[in-house]
């Protein structure tokens, strides 16, 4: 099992010190404080978050992407470096000093097909496994819990994850995140900020074995993403599994820095909240914000 609490950090994890925020209904926050169990979902079924919360595109691969894998971007470049006897400005010819007749009958390169990064090594596709066969199988592999980058409130989040009235906001660090989990032998756990691209534009971090896992459409970047990954080292990642996710438990009360309520929440649903998360938690509720900034003093 990989410590947790480890202070070896993987490139682009985020800070132990990092603050971070779940926003979430009621319904999921009452669950939560019952169940002392946190579900995170596999990064396959993440594509099926209900509403526009989805990014239908997770764990999977750009044409971009596939483009430089299957070797079409290296025979791109022989077939425009044979074409050219000079590069654009007219400086030492391209291609190690021949001339343009020898390199136009110099014989195109094989085409060299590249493994696809995954958090479980290289992978190389196979004859029955494509680059895109293999992200299906491996991000089934992978779960996730989805966490965000906290500096202050931002009604956009309320709107998009806080469920109504009734809705909080856990407040907790990346450091509090780790050591409240109960991972089993061989869950490896990571926490990483996700990476906003443009999906028909080059990758940023196209050598990270955990790209696959930490990047989205920069249409998403407003939700300044952090996640917390999970997986089992001994599976074979090219496997089929049935579980859509896993269950873990967490220590609340490790977690729970704050517990902030909805800013539209009536006195009377701050009051219930704040009593249940007394009991649970110790540790009282807190007004949002925003309903601070709304108050006519």
């Amino acid at each position: 099992m990989t410590d947790a609490n480890s202070e070896l950090m993987f490139p682009n994890e985020v800070p132990p010190n990092t603050k971070i925020a779940r926003y979430m209904g009621l319904a999921q926050y009452l669950a939560l404080l019952e169940s002392q169990e946190a579900y995170f979902p596999s990064l396959a079924r993440l594509r099926g978050a209900e509403g526009n919360k989805g990014d239908k595109n997770e764990g999977r691969l750009s044409p971009v992407d596939n483009f430089f894998l299957d070797g079409s971007a290296k025979l791109l470049g022989h077939a425009i470096n044979s074409f050219f006897s000079s590069t654009f400005w007219g400086e030492r010819p391209v291609g190690s000093g021949q001339s343009p007749e020898t390199r136009a009958k110099t014989p195109p390169p094989e085409r060299e097909i590249f493994p696809i990064q995954t958090p479980f090594g290289p992978i190389h596709p196979m004859e029955s496994l494509t680059h895109s066969d293999i992200c299906e199988r491996v991000s089934s592999w992978i779960d996730v819990w989805c966490w965000h980058e906290f500096a202050h409130e931002r009604i956009s989040m309320w709107r998009q994850y806080g469920q109504g009235e009734g809705a909080i906001c856990i407040i907790s660090s990346a450091e509090n995140l780790l050591k409240s989990l109960s991972p089993t032998d061989g869950d490896v756990i990571k926490i990483f900020p996700v990476s906003y691209r443009d999906w028909f534009g080059l990758s940023k971090d196209h050598e990270s074995s955990y790209r696959m896992v930490c990047e989205k459409s920069k249409v998403y970047a407003d939700e300044r993403e952090v996640r917390l990954v999970v997986h089992d080292s001994d599976c074979d990642p090219l496997s089929s599994r049935k579980e859509t996710g896993r269950r873990m438990a967490v220590n609340l009360r490790r977690l729970c820095q704050k517990i902030v309520v909805h800013p539209d929440s009536p006195d009377w649903a701050f009051e219930a909240i704040d009593m249940l998360t007394k009991r649970h938690l110790d540790i009282g509720a807190s007004r949002s914000d925003i309903y601070k900034e709304r108050v006519t003093w």
